[in-house]
């Protein structure tokens, strides 16, 4: 039996893509809002999934959710600007 912690080989495969639209995130927030009954924290990662964290934030926002969540001050100072 293998160690769980044996290096791994990696397989190289295409490349994947997603794609990510302010509309979806609002959406997403809003309707994640609906499901539960309870208030949304968004958690915006540095640069939004490539759209800009603010864009990603305002969209967020724009769906209900009430707060909005970063890994460091910095992001949150951005975000406040």
């Amino acid at each position: 039996m293998a160690s769980p912690l044996a290096p791994t080989r990696l397989i190289h495969r295409a490349p994947s893509a997603v794609t990510i639209s302010t509309a979806a995130v609002a959406a997403n927030t809003a309707l994640l809002r609906e499901h539960c009954g309870a208030p949304v924290m968004a958690v915006v990662k540095a640069d939004g999934f490539g759209l800009g964290a603010e864009a990603v934030a305002r969209a967020a926002l724009a769906g209900g959710a009430g707060e909005l969540g970063v890994a460091t001050c910095d992001e949150a100072l951005a975000l406040r600007a």
